[in-house]
């Protein structure tokens, strides 16, 4: 089944509940790497997933999305695309189950630290890096995998035929910059010092490859291989047969493009941290760039645009260490993040106990906050998974992720035509009171699209991705939620002169 759902782009009804969960994460992770976190990981576990299940579905996204990229470099302008192609399906339907795409920090596996000496394939890793990286060692509990990877290294980056190890190295690294990716930057970086390169050169390279001092022909190669991952109709290999590339190179190349889209997506679905102190860690947004390696993904366009966030400033200053710029971020957005947890626990006390908690969780972490959302939207998500935990706590526990016995099946009874305009009423103290209590009865799955969408006026975009579900199913959840909120409200309305007033 995970196959076939990563070779389709969605999963297909069938299988158990554990199995459903697990071909949507292995389909996030396929399409969509920077969104997966520690946290689905916690979600598939409380399934009763072993640890060396999630790890191979992890490794069949990482090959899913090297073969994706193999086939685009194949299917080069003027070739006709392969019968059966893939597309790589839509994210949006891809949500696995429980708070998400808020990063807590990795290894996510509890097998991450296994001894990988004497598997297969360990020799291997030893000759290229002189020691065996996090990212393989994470993976130890699978030594077919392990093997096979450790092999593929030698394969594509120690074989002494075609392109130099240098050349493919300095691949690797264009790739890792252009996707943003720190772990297998420094990893690589850090190879090619090995081999005698200057310290600043992979700088230079993910600056601008043009900049960096290489010859006319590494250079075609570099601007290649990122193009291949951001945009790859321009990826033509006539810059590289003009600068002297034999087409058995032009294949190699995106061959170690491909492995380096591999590595990508292994180390985002393990969360491995770097194996030295990184030179460089890139603060940019990383779903641009995803959003171009996957643009034929089928998602919603909105995810493509450039993010404007007006608290950047203000980031920027209480990173520098600024206390009273975090005090004006706090002030913007208490209201909101007050009224999240109160949506969710139903509990004023717990609702302000969790509001500071949120806000003290957000400057510990505002470091790893990278501005693939806006700080809103990323402090909101921190708010919804405090509430959650809140909820945890209880017995029985309400969820975001299971609308309850109503999904799917709610059909509006009483909803008739309301004679003044809600929006006038709902200024008025009285029905205000009103309306806050019935939003409080929905329930948490309903209750927080519309605090997010209605009350704090959140775009579709921004409300789905600080609850970390798809459009679609915020769509659909906000729906539901208006047509139950409104049959609650509708015995309170009568008409009666042309007014609105309480039955």
């Amino acid at each position: 089944m995970l196959v076939k759902a990563l070779v389709g782009g969605e999963v297909e009804p069938g299988g158990t509940r554990a199995e459903q969960d697990l071909g949507r994460f292995a389909v996030r992770l396929s399409v969509e790497p920077f969104a997966i976190s520690g946290d689905d990981f916690e979600v598939l576990r409380s399934r009763n997933l072993p640890e060396e299940g999630i790890l191979e579905a992890v490794q069949l996204a990482a090959f899913a999305r090297f073969l994706r990229t193999l086939s685009r470099g194949l299917r080069l302008p003027g070739a006709p695309p392969p019968d059966g192609a893939p597309a790589d399906g839509d994210p949006s339907r891809a949500a696995v189950p429980g708070p998400s795409g808020f990063a807590t920090g990795g290894p996510w596996l509890r097998t991450a630290d296994a001894d990988p000496a004497g598997l297969p394939g360990a020799s291997i890793l030893l000759d290229a890096f002189g020691f065996v990286p996090k990212l393989y060692r994470a993976q130890s509990a699978t030594p077919a995998a392990f093997a096979a990877e450790a092999h593929a290294v030698e394969a594509l980056l120690l074989s002494p035929d075609g392109l130099s190890r240098v050349r493919r190295e300095l691949v690797v690294v264009a790739v890792s910059a252009a996707l943003g990716n720190t772990s297998c930057f420094t990893l690589h970086s850090e190879a090619l010092a090995a081999l005698g390169l200057s310290e600043d050169l992979c700088d230079r390279i993910a600056t601008d490859c043009r900049d960096a001092g290489l010859d006319g022909a590494d250079v075609a190669l570099l601007e290649f291989a990122r193009a291949l991952v951001l945009e790859p109709e321009s990826a033509t290999d006539e810059r590289l047969a003009a600068a002297g590339f034999p087409a058995e190179a032009v294949l190699e190349a995106i061959a170690v493009v491909a492995f380096a889209v591999f590595l990508h997506t292994l180390q985002m679905g393990l969360g491995t941290p770097p194996d030295f102190p990184p030179k460089r860690v890139f603060a940019l947004n990383p779903r641009a760039a995803e959003a171009r390696l996957n643009e034929d993904a089928g998602g919603d366009a909105s995810r493509r645009r450039p993010i404007s966030d007006p608290d950047a400033p203000l980031v920027a200053r209480c990173r520098s260490g600024d206390v009273d710029a975090f005090e004006e971020l706090v002030r913007r957005h208490e209201g909101r993040v007050y009224r999240t947890l109160l949506s969710i626990t139903g509990n004023t006390a717990d609702a302000e106990d969790g509001a500071q908690r949120a806000f003290l969780n957000a400057y510990q972490r505002l470091s790893r906050f990278e501005g693939a959302s806006t700080f809103g939207t990323w402090l909101t998500r921190i708010a919804i998974n405090e509430g959650l935990e809140r909820l945890r706590a209880r017995k029985p526990m309400e969820s975001l992720d299971e609308p309850g016995h109503d999904d799917g099946r709610f059909a509006p009874r009483q909803i008739r035509s309301w004679s003044d305009d809600p929006e006038q009423a709902y200024v008025k103290t009285e029905l205000k009171a009103i309306v806050e209590k019935e939003i409080l009865k929905l329930p948490a799955s309903y209750r927080v699209v519309i605090l997010l969408r209605d009350v704090e006026e959140l775009s579709t975009q921004e409300a789905a991705a600080a609850l970390g579900v798809g459009i679609p199913t915020l769509k659909t959840r906000l729906l539901r939620g208006r047509l139950m909120l409104r049959e609650a409200l509708t015995p309170y309305f009568a008409a009666s002169k042309g007014r609105a007033h309480l039955v």
